[in-house]
């Protein structure tokens, strides 16, 4: 049968855009282009319509220069290395990490901007405007833990970050000057919601639960960060598309009780107060809109016209910034995390029967959490090397709980704002919700190769892979129909 020629034709369109961004970035041999027409040809034995052929040849053309007008205008840094003096404003929620903090600046009249490490004292806050002396530098790929290159220049230009200085001499000239109105006014919010869960909560407990609600995971130190890596949890802590897909899959399979339409309501509400806490940065509401679908997707039941719509709403992500399709993990993450959320989970809670379908839905749970590491698995090891053991068991045991202490920590910190009495026997039950998932990350850690190091996949063999996925599914579809 020709499994090929019952695929929408906008997803070859879509694909070969894809090869178009990928072949502008990476600068292919002729040969390999010449191979990429080969396949375009190919194209119109499935299609039999040669208009759709050249429509496939247009889509690559316009990805290619897409990539090639990004590089022509962002990939040029203006600025020389070496000792400058130069100013801009705090352009990003400043990133404070354990020993330091992170501070984006965007320079006077340029697009381009600079990652300054510095002290965490004197505070920075999104919106100062700043006067930087110090020896600027291009930032430059490194070898990571397990033998691999991690293109960190590609990474951080991908946000025209074009450079790095480290502990530069500042001087304040304005306080919250610049920048955007509502997210300086959103990152308020997020800082006083964070100190009012550090206020009731301690260490790690408060860390954790600023985590779950904003993303904020600055004070859960390296050592319990790796843990939560080891347990394959990290996804519920750290400010990515992944989770925001994989949290608001749970809540609603956690509200499932309360009916399809009642579950997408809370799902809904909950992705957006994300959304908002978290400052609304370009990588969360590109993964709240993600979410969004599967959650359209589970109340209308029409997968096929889901996954398409996930496809489009990839392409015009890309097509806005090409270099998130191959330099940002977060959108790489969140978009398979989806994929496989609406395509391959229904078809593995299917095969989970043996798994009870209690009120809280613990197989749908289940199909969630392996259904989505199936899927992401090839782009972990391609870009870590490393599996997590554990991973499923933990997922099952921790993301039920996830939502129910979300909801009841937001509980606290509006029960906080009313009364000191009141606040307490919620404040306890908090603690004990967090507590329960802290228990489970650490001991599961703790168990000799709870994750271990592999082979990293080369990119071929990672596209090799989800060249096997698909031809699975279009195989089910095929004996489907």
């Amino acid at each position: 049968m020709n499994y090929l020629g019952k695929i929408h034709p906008i997803f070859y369109c879509i694909i070969f855009f894809t090869l178009g961004i990928t072949s502008g970035f990476l600068s292919v041999s002729q040969t390999y282009i010449l191979l990429i027409l080969a396949c375009l040809t190919t194209s119109i034995i499935v299609t039999r319509k040669a208009v759709i052929f050249f429509l496939f040849i247009l889509f690559f053309l316009i990805g290619y220069l897409r990539a090639e007008s990004w590089v022509y205008l962002y990939d040029i840094p203006q600025q020389a290395e070496g000792e400058t003096l130069l100013r801009g404003y705090v352009s990003a929620e400043p990133e404070r990490k354990e020993y330091s903090t992170r501070i984006t600046i965007t320079i006077d009249n340029s697009h381009e901007r600079l990652l300054a490490r510095v002290p965490h004292y004197p505070e920075h806050y999104y919106g100062d405007y700043l006067q930087l002396s110090g020896e600027l530098e291009y930032p430059k790929p490194f070898e990571t833990d397990n033998g691999s290159t991690f293109p960190y220049d590609t990474f951080l230009k991908k946000d025209k970050i074009y450079y790095t200085v480290n502990y530069p001499e500042i001087t304040l000239i304005s306080q919250g000057t610049h920048g955007k109105i509502l997210t300086s006014k959103l990152l308020l919010l997020k800082e006083g919601l964070v100190g009012q869960i550090e206020r009731y909560l301690p260490e790690p407990h408060s860390s954790l639960l600023a985590g779950l609600l904003v993303g904020a995971k600055s004070s859960m130190g390296s050592e319990l960060l790796d843990d939560f890596r080891i347990t394959g949890v990290i996804h519920i802590v750290v400010l990515s598309g992944f989770n925001v897909t994989i949290i608001a899959e749970a809540i609603m399979r956690v509200l499932a009780f309360l009916g399809v339409v009642g579950s997408s309501i809370f799902g809904s509400l909950a992705i957006l107060l994300f959304a908002l806490m978290t400052g609304a940065s370009a990588t969360v509401v590109r993964a709240s809109l993600m979410a969004f679908l599967v959650i359209i997707a589970r109340v209308t039941g029409y997968q096929s016209e889901i996954t398409r719509a996930l496809f489009i709403a990839g392409f015009c992500m890309v097509l806005h910034n090409p270099m998130i399709l191959l330099y940002d993990p977060s959108f790489q993450l969140s978009f398979l995390a989806t994929l496989g959320l609406v395509t391959i989970v229904p078809w593995v809670e299917e095969k989970l029967v043996w798994i009870p379908k209690t009120k809280f839905d613990f197989r749908g749970l289940a199909a969630a959490s392996l259904g989505t590491q199936i899927f992401v698995l090839p782009v972990l090891i391609y870009m870590s090397g490393e599996v997590s053991l554990v991973s499923f068991a933990v997922n099952i045991l921790v993301l039920w709980v996830v939502p129910i202490t979300m909801l009841i920590g937001f509980i606290m910190i509006v029960a906080s704002l009313i009364s000191d009495l009141l606040v307490v026997p919620v404040m306890t039950v908090t603690w004990l919700l967090l507590g329960y998932i802290l228990t489970l990350v650490e001991w599961f850690s703790s168990i000799p190769y709870a994750s271990i190091q592999v082979a990293s996949l080369s990119v071929f063999g990672m596209l090799s892979v989800y060249v096997l996925y698909m031809v699975i599914w279009l195989y089910r579809k095929t004996r489907q129909a």
